[in-house]
Order: structure tokens, then sequence, then C-alpha cells
């Protein structure tokens, strides 16, 4: 059995639309308004890449156009067939051009939220490997007075004792790193979000 993918669907669906209204566009009285469902196929296809979207405009625009050709000579003359017309035309250029930004503004968007995510990964690599030579450090010195401390002399707890606070320095400085590291991430993510909310 052959697998359609979605975006085929969509596209056959959105075809299949504006093929349906210059056929009832042609029936139709030329008083009957219907050149704006053309604006269907291209709602239909608002989320598809902008050839798509540029493909469906163009055959929506040759359509209403090749549609006056099916007129007779008297009805040609009628001011409103123009209005009507030029009024469709707009509205189709208008549509494309919002579903073309709205597709360029969903895409910056993934990127950013790519780029986020990128940069959570770094920090969740980051830590597994900074944070875990401090704390091995400080538990094999910990493991090291537990089982000597018998045989340790005060030099050797003070020299442990350097040991120990230097690695916890060490986590303690790679902690606050990564706070600011994590802060500095989330407030560039909240500032492109309001962004791409006010434009």
């Amino acid at each position: 059995m052959i697998q359609i993918s979605e975006t085929a669907k969509v596209q056959f669906f959105a075809a299949a639309c504006l093929l349906t209204v210059f056929i009832i566009n042609i029936l139709a009285p030329p008083y009957i308004v219907i050149d704006v469902l053309y604006l269907c196929s291209i709602v239909l296809v608002f989320k598809q890449p902008t050839h798509t979207i540029l493909c469906f405009s163009a055959a929506a625009c040759l359509l209403i156009a090749i549609n006056v050709v099916f007129f007779d000579l008297e009805v040609k003359v009628r001011i409103f067939l123009w209005i009507n017309r030029g009024i469709s035309l707009l509205a189709v250029f208008v549509v494309s051009y919002i579903a073309i930004q709205y597709n360029k503004q969903t895409h910056a968007t993934l990127l950013k939220e790519h780029s986020y995510l990128k940069a959570l990964e770094s920090m969740l690599f980051m830590t597994s490997h900074e944070v875990r030579k401090p704390v091995a450090n400080i538990l094999g010195l910990t493991e090291s007075m537990n089982t000597d401390s018998v045989d340790l002399s005060a030099d050797d707890i003070n020299e442990i004792c350097k040991h120990i606070q230097a690695s916890a320095s060490e986590l303690d400085n790679f902690i606050r790193s990564l706070n600011t590291f994590i802060e500095r991430t989330e407030e560039e993510h909240n500032q492109e979000k309001i962004q791409s909310y006010i434009f």
C-alpha cells in the first residue's frame, strides 16, 4: 500500500479546493461573489513551505483572472466584476503574505528553541563532568580519612582537609558559574519569547 505524507494530502486537498472553487465560479452567475473562496486553498497550506504558499497563491490569482474570460462581454464591462476580482486578488496577496510571515516567525522561533535546548544540553554535559571531579575527590579523601584514621598524623589530616576545601571551592565555583549560565540562558530565552510575541 502506498503511504502518502501529510504534506501531500494537504496539498492535494488544497488543489482540489482551488479547482472546485474555479468550476463553481464558472458556473455561478457573475453577480454571485465566491472568489474569496480561493483563499481556502491558501489557508489549507498555511503551514507549508513558502514556495508551496506562493504556488497556490499564483494558481488562485491565475484562476481568478481566467474566470473573467468565461463571462459575457456585457458582464465584462460592469465595474462590479472588476472590483470583485481586484478585491479577491488583493485578498490572495494579503493572506499569502500573512502565511509566509507566519512561517518565517515559526521557523525563527523553532531555531531559537533549538539553540536553547542545545544550551541546556551543554549545561547538562558540563554539570556531569565538572561536578563529578570535585565530588570524587571529596569522596576519595573522606574515604581515606575513614580507613586510615588511626595512622594519620595531624599534618596528614590538615593536608587532606586542604584538599577537601580545594575540591569544595572548585565545586562551589562551578555551581556559581553554572547558576550564572542558567540565569543568562533563561534571560536570553525569555527575551526572545517576549520579542517574538511583540513582532
